[in-house]
């Protein structure tokens, strides 16, 4: 946000343009922190499995809310694109804040005790296939032609 000026400076030194960029850097700033913040919540949400939920969350909120709110006020009430960035935020909002609460309420203790299951029967079946091996290896005759 501070070095915004100089960004814009790289690209163009049209005074309307830089006064455009100027009005909506905040809500750009804004955005993309929500959208990192989503981002980290994604890769969380497919760690713990919950794909489909974030799957249906996503269609929801950015093809059913997101896409129709930006035609109505960016296009149809001529917005323009601060309308975009005004459109944009409230949707990564709401699905973050519907991650935390989901991952608030995630049993947890429930997940973990399957992870450990899964590592014992790992464990064992490793250790089983060790002493197959050494069996095969003490039974085995040399044959010597």
């Amino acid at each position: 946000y501070v070095f915004r000026i100089y960004i814009f400076q790289f690209f163009t030194s049209d005074p309307a343009v830089v006064e455009g960029a100027n009005q909506v850097w905040w809500k750009v700033c804004t955005f993309f922190f929500m959208l990192c913040l989503y981002l980290t919540s994604c890769s969380v949400a497919v760690s713990l499995g919950m794909q489909w939920m974030l799957g249906v969350l996503t269609s929801v909120t950015t093809w059913l809310l997101t896409g129709p709110a930006v035609v109505y006020y960016a296009a149809w009430l001529r917005g323009g694109l601060e309308a975009v960035w005004s459109c944009l935020l409230l949707p990564y909002s709401i699905m973050n804040l519907i991650l935390y609460y989901r991952f608030a309420r995630f049993d947890w203790e429930g997940f973990s005790a399957s992870i450990r299951e899964r590592e014992r029967a790992a464990i064992d079946a490793h250790k089983l296939q060790q002493q197959q091996k050494q069996q095969d290896t003490e039974s085995t005759p040399l044959v010597m032609a």
